[in-house]
C-alpha cells in the first residue's frame, strides 16, 4: 500500500503545485505567514475551520489531504446567520457595480472593516443587506444588528459572544474591555460577518460629525480595533455620518475602507418605480429622478404623492415646482436637526447662494467672526454627512431637494422670530437677497425668501402692520448688542421695497447697509446719517448724479445732486462707501494723488477732505462765500486749488490746510481749475 503523506508535507506540496508563496496561502485562508510556516513544518496543526478551508481551497477531501484522522464532523465549523432585523431584500433595484466593488472588498481584498455612508434614504440597509447575502457562504457566522435604539456596546458584544460561542450565558461581570478583547479574539480565530446598521444612531445630536453621544464612546474604541487589530472576519457598517475611526484609518489599500453610496441611475430609478402608476415622457422622469438626486426613498414618497394627488402625472407635479413636502421633509428633517448651529449656518448660506460657491464667499457671508479653517472643518463634517456636494474640488452647494427644504426652513425661522418679536437673529445673520449675486440667483433670492417671507407675514400683520413692525425693528437694531453689523437693516429695507411701501423719512440712520440691492428703487427723503454701506448695489438713486473722477484700484467717485457722495467699485457696480456731510448738491470731486483721501466741493459754500476707505469726513474748509464749483489737487499733492461762484480761486496747503493765496481777476464764477503736469501752472476758467 502506497505510503500516504502526512498533512503538513501535503500542504506544502499543494501550495507549491499552485506557485503560491506561503504569504499568498495565508492572506487566502485569513492567517499569516508565521503560522502557515509553522504548519508546514509541522510545529502546529491548523484548527478545524482552517482544514476544511484548505480542503476547499484545494479541491480535496478531508483524506486525501490526510486529515481522515483529525476531522471529524464535530470539528467542522457550523455555517450560522442570525439575521436581527435586516430587511427581506426583496424589493432591490441595481446597484450592481456598487454590489461587485463591495463584494470584491469583502472576499478578495479581505478588508477588516467596511463603512457604507451616505444621507438617509439613499440605500445604505438595502445595499449591505445584499452584499451580506452574496457574500455569506464565506463566513462561518453572520451576525446582523441595527443600533437604530442605540443599544450599549456591551449589549451588543455580549449577544455577538453568545452566538458565535454556541455558549447560552457570558460572565457579565467582565469589563467592557476584557469583553472587547474575547470578542476580538472570536474575530480572528472565526470567519465572522458582523453588518451593524443605522450607526448614526449612536453618535451626538448638534456636534460635528463622527462624535459620539454619552456613554457611547466605547464604540470608537470597537471600530479602533477592528482597523487595527489583524482578524480574519469581515464587519460592515452603515452610517449617514462617517465615525471619526474610519476617517482616520480609510483607505483603497487598507483593511479599512468607506464606501459613499450615491443617488441610483435614471433606468434604476424607473425600474424602482414600475409599479406606482406613473406616466410621464423619458424626460419627466430624468427630472424626476434628478431632483430628488435618485435618492431610493425620496422617489418612492414622491410617487404616493403624485399617484395620489396628481392622478400618477408626472408633468403635472413637475411644473408644481415643490420638492420638499409631507414625508420627504421628515425624511430630510431628522437629518437637519442632528446639525450642530454652525453647520445649520452654513446649510443656510448655501441654500442662499443657490449656486456652487467657494470657500471663501461662504467665509465672507459669515456675521459670526470665526476662523476660515473652522468654516473648512464645517464644511467637512457636512460632506462626511453627504449634505453638501463638492463642485470642481473648491465649490460647495446642496442637492435641489436639500436646497428647498432648507430654504423653507430660513424662512419659516424668520417669520417665527418676526411675530415673536424678542429677538432677531435669523434677520441680522442671513441676507434674504444679496446684492452681489449674479442677476438670476438674486431673482430666485427675492422670489423664493424675501417675498415668501412677506407674503406669509401678511397675512398675519396686514400691509400697514407689517410696514410699521419693520420700522420698529430699526430702533430695536440700533439699540442692541449686535447693532455693528450683520444683515437686518439691509432685510428692513429689501421688506419695505416689497411691500411697496413708501420711504418717505425712514430712518436707516447709524446702521450697516449691507448686500443693499437699490437699482431703480427711490429713496427720497430716507435718512441714511452716518450709515454704513457695504457691499452694496444701485445706481444714481439719490438724486441726479453732478460729478465722477476715477481713483487708484477701479475706484469711481460720483457726487449728487442731494448733496451725497458714492464710491464704487466701478467693475462690479458695488457701493463700497458713502460719504455724508454736505447739505446741498455736489459739484466737483478730486483724489490725493498718493492716498486714500478724496476732496469734494459743493453748492454749501464748502470744501470737504474725506478718507474714503471710511467715509469719515477729515476736514471742511468755509472761506469761500459762494458755491465752491470746482477742486484739483497739484501733481506732487502739496497744494489744493478750488474755485467758486464768488469769482476767486483759493490755494490750500494740504498738509495745514490754510488758505496760501487767494487768486482774483475772474468777472463771474470760476468753473475749472486745472495744474499743469509739473505743477508749475495753474488754469482757472
Amino acid at each position: 500500500m502506497e505510503q500516504r503523506l502526512p498533512f503538513h508535507q501535503l500542504l506544502k506540496y499543494e501550495r507549491e503545485q499552485r506557485g503560491w508563496s506561503q504569504a499568498d496561502l495565508a492572506e487566502k485562508v485569513g492567517s499569516d505567514t508565521k503560522t502557515v510556516y509553522r504548519w508546514e513544518n509541522g510545529k502546529s496543526t491548523p484548527r478545524p475551520y482552517f482544514r476544511q478551508m484548505f480542503a476547499e481551497l484545494f479541491g480535496k477531501n478531508p483524506d486525501e489531504l490526510g486529515l481522515a484522522d483529525e476531522v471529524t464532523t464535530a470539528d467542522l465549523p457550523t455555517h450560522r446567520e442570525d439575521w436581527g432585523e435586516a430587511p427581506l431584500g426583496s424589493d432591490f433595484f441595481g446597484r450592481e457595480q456598487e454590489l461587485l466593488e463591495l463584494t470584491q472588498w469583502v472576499l478578495e481584498d479581505r478588508c477588516q472593516f467596511i463603512a457604507i455612508l451616505g444621507i438617509g434614504g439613499i440605500g445604505k440597509t438595502a445595499l449591505s443587506t445584499a452584499v451580506a447575502k452574496r457574500v455569506h457562504h464565506g463566513f462561518e457566522h453572520v451576525f446582523w444588528r441595527s443600533l437604530q435604539n442605540a443599544p450599549p456596546l456591551r449589549h451588543i458584544v455580549q449577544q455577538c459572544l453568545q452566538y458565535v460561542s454556541g455558549q447560552q450565558r457570558l460572565d457579565t461581570s467582565e469589563s467592557i474591555d476584557e469583553q472587547l478583547l474575547l470578542f476580538i479574539q472570536y474575530l480572528q480565530g472565526h470567519r465572522c460577518l458582523l453588518v451593524l446598521d443605522n450607526v448614526e444612531s449612536i453618535m451626538e445630536v448638534g456636534q460635528r460629525a463622527g462624535q459620539y453621544k454619552k456613554n457611547y464612546e466605547d464604540y470608537g474604541h470597537l471600530f479602533r480595533l477592528l482597523g487595527t487589530t489583524q482578524h480574519q472576519s469581515c464587519v460592515l457598517l452603515t452610517s449617514r455620518e462617517k465615525p471619526k475611526e474610519v476617517a482616520l484609518q480609510d483607505g483603497r489599500s487598507s483593511a479599512v475602507r468607506s464606501f459613499a453610496l450615491g443617488g441610483v441611475e435614471s433606468h434604476t430609478g424607473r425600474e424602482m418605480l414600475r409599479d406606482q402608476e406613473l406616466t410621464g415622457s423619458d424626460k419627466d422622469w430624468e427630472t424626476l429622478i434628478s431632483r430628488y438626486s435618485g435618492n431610493p426613498l425620496a422617489l418612492k414618497l414622491v410617487s404616493e404623492a403624485v399617484y395620489g394627488l396628481f392622478s400618477g402625472d408626472l408633468a403635472r407635479f413637475l411644473q408644481e415646482g415643490e420638492l420638499a413636502f409631507g414625508d420627504i421633509d421628515e425624511l430630510i428633517g431628522q437629518q437637519f436637526w442632528r446639525l450642530s448651529a454652525q453647520e445649520r449656518e452654513i446649510l443656510y448660506w448655501l441654500a442662499i447662494e443657490r449656486e456652487p460657491v467657494s470657500l471663501d464667499c461662504v467665509y465672507d457671508d459669515l456675521v459670526r467672526t470665526t476662523r476660515k479653517g473652522v468654516v473648512l472643518g464645517t464644511l467637512d463634517s457636512l460632506y462626511q454627512r453627504f449634505l453638501i456636494e463638492i463642485r470642481g474640488g473648491t465649490q460647495f452647494t446642496l442637492q435641489p431637494v436639500i436646497m428647498e427644504y432648507v430654504t423653507n426652513d430660513l424662512v419659516k425661522r424668520a417669520c417665527e422670530e418676526f411675530c415673536a418679536g424678542t429677538t432677531y437673529e435669523v434677520w441680522n445673520n442671513y441676507a434674504f437677497v444679496k446684492a452681489q449675486s449674479k442677476d438670476y440667483v438674486r431673482e430666485s433670492q427675492q422670489r423664493l425668501l424675501l417675498k415668501s417671507l412677506v407674503q406669509q407675514l401678511l397675512a398675519d400683520f396686514g400691509q400697514d402692520g407689517l410696514a410699521e413692525r419693520l420700522k420698529q425693528m430699526l430702533t430695536l437694531r440700533r439699540q442692541g448688542s449686535w447693532a455693528q453689523g450683520g444683515y437686518l437693516a439691509t432685510n428692513v429695507l429689501h421688506g419695505l421695497i416689497c411691500l411697496g411701501t413708501d420711504l418717505r423719512g425712514a430712518d436707516f440712520s447709524r446702521l450697516m447697509i449691507k448686500q443693499a440691492y437699490l437699482q431703480d428703487v427711490a429713496l427720497p427723503g430716507v435718512n441714511f446719517a452716518q450709515s454704513h454701506f457695504v457691499s452694496s448695489t444701485f445706481l444714481s438713486m439719490f438724486g441726479n448724479v453732478h460729478t465722477t473722477t476715477w481713483g487708484q484700484g477701479q475706484l469711481l467717485a460720483m457726487g449728487t445732486a442731494t448733496g451725497e457722495i458714492w464710491i464704487y467699485q466701478a467693475l462690479q457696480g458695488i457701493a463700497l462707501k458713502s460719504c455724508r456731510g454736505h447739505t446741498d448738491g455736489i459739484w466737483s470731486l478730486a483724489w490725493y494723488p498718493y492716498g486714500n483721501m478724496l476732496a469734494s466741493s459743493s453748492d454749501d459754500q464748502t470744501i470737504r477732505l474725506w478718507n474714503s476707505l471710511t467715509g469719515e469726513c477729515l476736514k471742511t474748509l468755509r472761506d469761500h462765500t459762494n458755491r465752491v464749483r470746482t477742486v484739483a489737487f497739484s501733481p506732487d499733492g502739496t497744494l489744493l486749488a478750488s474755485g467758486s461762484d464768488d469769482q476767486t480761486v483759493r490755494l490750500w496747503q494740504v498738509h495745514t490746510w490754510r488758505c496760501l493765496a487767494i487768486l482774483q481777476g475772474h468777472q463771474g464764477r470760476v468753473w475749472s481749475v486745472a495744474f499743469s503736469p509739473d505743477g508749475s501752472v495753474l488754469a482757472t476758467g
